[in-house]
């Protein structure tokens, strides 16, 4: 009796252990796929930017840092006909856990937001934001801390400031990040990595 119970334990066993297994594979499978959607949603993300940086619309600004960080740099890359811009960050003091940086048109008092940047440890930063197709009638573009999810108005002092009219009146809309095959070059504008 003992061989046959032995016997069925192990005809129950097989199956068992092959269902465990599918399931196991199908679970790989699933998270193979997550990280293939967020590899194929970063190379769209970076396919924009650099389709951003080559526009011949493109307004390029330095921002001023707060003196509370005068090694920290940015650089906003402003495309008002797509709509589309870029904003580089680095050695930006570190920020509280789960912190973004915010990006703001202004307008005398008016605020509008152009999107969020959450930089690494070191402080650096990039990511595409949103330019808005009147860019002309704002006065300066900021950059604020604000939560994970961003704010409806600025809820600090600004890290970072500059003007926007100087930039179009002045005729900035090509820099040192446009070669003579207008590539751009990702370390001369100041973008990351």
């Amino acid at each position: 009796m003992g061989l046959r119970r032995a016997a069925i334990f192990v005809m129950l066993g097989i199956p068992a252990a092959s269902l465990l297994l599918a399931a196991q594979k199908q679970l790989e499978l699933v998270g193979v796929e997550r990280e293939a959607a967020a590899t194929r949603e970063r190379a769209d993300r970076y396919e924009k930017m650099v389709e951003i940086l080559g526009s011949r619309q493109l307004v390029i600004r330095s921002m001023a840092p707060a003196t509370s960080q005068p090694e920290a740099r940015a650089v906003v890359y402003l495309d008002a006909s797509s709509g589309g811009g870029v904003l580089t960050v680095r050695r930006v003091s570190p920020r509280a856990s789960g912190r973004a940086l915010q990006l703001w048109f202004a307008q005398g008092e008016k605020r509008i937001s152009g999107g969020l940047v959450w930089p690494d440890a070191n402080g650096d930063g990039v990511g595409p934001i949103s330019v808005p197709a009147d860019l002309d009638t704002f006065d300066s573009v900021i950059l604020t801390d604000e939560p994970p999810s961003g704010s409806e108005m600025p809820t600090s002092a600004p890290l970072f400031e500059a003007p926007i009219k100087a930039a179009q009146g002045h005729g900035h809309r090509l820099s040192a990040c446009e070669g003579p095959t207008r590539t751009p070059s990702f370390a001369l504008c100041g973008a990351l990595h």
